[in-house]
């Protein structure tokens, strides 16, 4: 699909800020290289996220997308597109959720650089083509359908969980999200961890299970400490 000749920035802003939006933006410090150095359009949702966001939470909070560097905090900050991303990996990271779900743009990893978006899912874990562009995945997550992405991974009173976070922290779950024995829920333990020992934790994971690294194979990097 082509993309639009106006920028991408002010309709998303416009739809974050809506009331029932149940979103956050966070202030930009210092635009994405990634927008400077690729070219990164502005007509594009991952260019708007760039150059003119810190970072945005959606779904009250739980589910974080990357932009540029953000403002400076008194807690640890989201990565920006910048630090979370090996050049050349043919998998773009440009989010993740609370339970160490990932959140990718195809660059070749799958055989296909179709710039679709891709999710690495903590109960699976195996990545699933979402078959739409980020654009269309922030507006659905805006629009409320993140209840209905997320069945069987949220527990009543997940919102209150998820507002106790700090951004550079996760939820692990026991039993695993990949056994029967975590459902339902409400009864299984959780806790707060780090989201980088949880990402790597979920990828050791599926090692165990499939005897080999998973393909393309899903990272956290953290941001760096505030100076």
């Amino acid at each position: 699909m082509p993309l639009s000749p106006n920028p991408a920035w002010p309709e998303l802003e416009r739809q974050m800020t809506a009331s029932h939006a149940r979103a956050a933006i966070i202030p930009v410090r210092e635009t994405s290289q990634t927008f400077e150095v690729t070219g990164l359009s502005e007509r594009s949702a991952l260019g708007a996220l760039a150059k003119h966001t810190g970072g945005v939470l959606l779904a009250d909070g739980w589910i974080r997308l990357f932009g540029g560097v953000g403002a400076p905090t008194t807690g640890p900050g989201l990565p920006s597109l910048d630090e979370a991303n090996e050049r050349g990996a043919g998998l773009y990271i440009v989010g993740i959720d609370v339970l160490g779900g990932v959140y990718a743009i195809d660059g070749g990893a799958f055989e296909r650089a179709d710039g679709q978006l891709h999710y690495w899912a903590p109960d699976t874990l195996d990545w699933t083509d979402l078959e739409a562009g980020l654009h269309t995945f922030i507006s659905a997550m805006l629009d409320g359908h993140d209840h209905e992405f997320y069945e069987g991974l949220r527990w009543t009173g997940w919102e209150a969980e998820t507002a106790t976070l700090a951004l550079d922290e996760g939820i692990h779950v026991y039993p695993l999200l990949c056994t029967r024995e975590s459902k339902p829920l409400e009864k299984a333990s959780r806790r707060a961890v780090p989201m980088a020992e949880l990402v790597a934790f979920n990828v050791d994971l599926a090692t165990q299970i499939d005897g080999q690294a998973p393909r393309s194979c899903p990272h956290y990097r953290p941001a760096p400490p505030t100076p």
